[in-house]
């Protein structure tokens, strides 16, 4: 079992806008290629933050309705302060990294699922 890239990069995208300063006028994220503001981006282009968030409060939403073990992986690994890695991830759950993953692998799937369903429904 993998995890699957996009939905990882997605998370970690969550993680940092979980973290971001809430004061700044503007957001470094571009959730919809994840890539950053690059060198062919003016200063006074602007950037759809509204959008950004609300992709980001859907995946909450949908984080928070995960299975409790899975949630609680997530939670783990990605809801905290600061990045703490597998390890200690998996130590503060007080299960193994093995088992850590397949949780994440599992979560992936289900995060997926929910968002086509999501995408579906907007069609």
């Amino acid at each position: 079992m993998n995890r699957i890239q996009w939905i990882k990069r997605l998370l970690t995208l969550w993680f940092q806008w979980r973290n971001r300063i809430r004061g700044r006028l503007h957001c470094p994220l571009a959730v919809d290629n994840c890539t950053g503001v690059d060198k062919t981006r003016c200063s006074n282009d602007l950037i759809n933050a509204s959008g950004i968030d609300f992709r980001m409060m859907q995946l909450e939403r949908i984080i928070r309705e995960l299975p409790s073990p899975l949630r609680d992986a997530v939670y783990a690994l990605y809801g905290g302060r600061e990045w703490i890695g597998m390890t200690r991830a998996a130590n503060r759950l007080q299960i193994n990294r093995r088992t850590l993953f397949r949780y994440l692998c599992a979560a992936d799937q289900a995060i997926e699922a929910e968002l086509e369903k999501t995408e579906k429904s907007r069609e």
